[in-house]
């Protein structure tokens, strides 16, 4: 029970109910002293009229001295419903008329509570304010509280210079008129608004009570349990049991949040139970994930260090074999200025050195454009027209193979930060090599698309194609399988090489027999240029 009592809908009912009941409740009881104030002066400003009444009333007997006419005026205004009586004093505090006979020719003190507000100062006042002329209190005899005004009798001119009887001029004040009346209704209207007021504070209150009772229980104490088994069920282990949403309101979206925190929390413990069952083929994909970057770090540096080799390579026996073609070149020419001298035979080996020599100062072409790392000159480019241009390039070869190209090229797509020669020689070399894996006819197609982050491009070819073991090693430098003297081993190596520079990668996917797809990924945003590799200066290309 002690706990109940402590619990927030009871706080929350107990404060919005004192809250009412402290607010409704002192309006209440402020507007209705208000209103007893506002009775007061109302019933003020009557007896205030009925004195200025009197005074009129009686100016003509007074003038005349007729004490009959004025007593029977002042008598008759005393039997008015609500006045208990009417009084006249004179200068000297003597009662001159009271509608009480006994107190007629009676002194009254100067300290009394009507006199007091004149006769405070030695002389009396000749003005008083309007809360000096009122006083309330209790009439002996007189049920209930009464309520006293005072009204000065002025010596007006016709008081002063009448016969009848002579009051000097310098003289104000002749009198005071003293009119009381009851508040016996005024007190019966407060104390009747009063209760009133009482009684609609302790209406309201019930009435809140009751609302906030029904709103606590429905709306607070009732989510707030199912708030409360919720918690309970989770820390139990119980995640299957969300909590039921009655109401949309802050609750609500309490109960919601906390119904996602469990299926989440759920869906955490799924996956770590996941992991706990199956730890070891993680372990194993993770593995290989790393031996996967092992290998292309091991390619990296391989490829680095060919590259290095390779513009060793080409410094050393560019020259040499320049000298080798142009002697025999040489040799042919005075052959050819000197029939006879040479036969047949040695004619072909002239040949055949020469083209052997060719073939070498292409390899090591090959060589230098794969050493080579030049500071990219990065600017934006469009895929679809470096692709039209790369394939614009093949088109005389494409067209004597009898080869069909297909497009696929995605509209609107976002221009991207390359260097676009580099790009248009790794494509043409994805597109040579395609066109030699069809040695008749065939269907090449050529893709583009976006992707998060950048763009790719793919290239298709219905050519032989390629296994395993040869898909795996297709990006070693020197690596080929064509059997003519054409094969180097170096065009997809290079585009690797290009690619990478670019921040992009290179993949590429076949079976024997269904032809080989060759896909280019490139990051929008442009690359950061990489460092220039050891070894490879200016002596290899100038040499070149």
């Amino acid at each position: 029970m002690r706990r109940r009592l402590q619990g927030l809908s009871i706080k929350l009912a107990v404060a919005l109910v004192g809250s009412v009941l402290c607010f409704q409740g002192g309006l209440g009881v402020l507007g209705a002293f208000y209103q007893r104030a506002d009775l007061k002066d109302v019933l003020f400003q009557s007896a205030d009229r009925t004195a200025d009444v009197v005074r009129r009333s009686v100016r003509s007997a007074m003038l005349r001295n007729d004490r009959e006419q004025l007593y029977e005026i002042m008598g008759n205004v005393a039997r008015e419903p609500g006045m208990v009586r009417l009084r006249v004093f004179n200068e000297s505090g003597g009662i001159a008329y009271s509608t009480e006979a006994s107190e007629i020719g009676r002194l009254v003190d100067k300290r009394a509570e009507q006199c007091v507000a004149c006769h405070a100062a030695d002389a009396p006042f000749q003005r008083l304010n309007r809360h000096d002329r009122i006083r309330i209190f209790s009439a002996p005899g007189v049920p209930g509280r009464v309520m006293g005004v005072i009204a000065p009798i002025e010596n007006e001119p016709g008081c002063s210079q009448a016969a009848c009887h002579y009051h000097p001029a310098d003289r104000r004040v002749l009198g005071v008129l003293d009119v009381t009346v009851s508040m016996r209704d005024v007190d019966r209207v407060f104390r009747a608004s009063l209760w009133r007021a009482v009684g609609g504070i302790l209406l309201s209150v019930a009435a809140v009570t009751v609302v906030a009772v029904l709103f606590v229980l429905i709306w607070v104490e009732r989510p707030v349990k199912s708030l409360i088994e919720g918690t309970r069920r989770v820390a139990d282990g119980v995640l299957d049991e969300p909590i039921p949403i009655a109401h949309r309101d802050e609750i609500g979206v309490l109960a919601r949040s906390f119904n996602d925190m469990t299926r989440r929390l759920k869906e955490a413990m799924q996956v770590i139970r996941h992991y706990n069952e199956t730890l070891e083929q993680k372990v194993e994909e993770k593995t290989g994930e790393l031996r996967n970057a092992q290998e292309h770090l091991l390619r990296v540096e391989r490829m680095a260090t060919i590259g290095r080799l390779a513009a060793i390579v080409a410094h050393e026996i560019n020259n040499p074999l320049a000298g080798i073609r142009t002697y025999a070149k040489l040799l042919q020419k005075r052959a050819d200025k000197h029939p006879g001298t040479l036969d047949d035979d040695s004619r072909c080996d002239l040949e055949f050195i020469e083209s052997e020599a060719a073939r070498c100062g292409e390899i090591v072409k090959g060589l230098l454009q794969f050493s080579r790392r030049k500071n990219l000159v990065i600017e934006e480019n469009d895929l679809n027209a470096l692709a039209e241009e790369a394939l614009r390039l093949v088109q005389h070869r494409l067209q004597l193979q009898a080869v069909d190209v297909r497009r696929h090229l995605a509209a609107d797509l976002p221009r991207f930060w390359c260097n676009g020669q580099q790009v248009v020689q790794a494509l043409l070399a994805v597109l040579i090599n395609a066109c030699e894996a069809m040695p008749g006819e065939g269907t090449l197609t050529v893709s583009t698309g976006p992707e998060p982050g950048g763009l790719w491009l793919s290239v298709q070819d219905t050519g032989v194609g390629m296994d395993r073991a040869t898909l795996e090693r297709v990006f070693e430098p020197f690596f080929s399988t064509k059997e003519d003297a054409h094969g180097v081993g170096l065009g997809l190596a290079v585009v690797d090489n290009i690619v990478t520079h670019h921040g992009g990668s290179v993949e590429a996917t076949s079976e024997p027999g269904r032809g080989a797809t060759v896909t280019l990924h490139f990051p929008v945003k442009p690359p950061e240029p990489p460092p220039a590799p050891e070894g490879a200066g200016a002596g290899p290309e100038e040499s070149a």
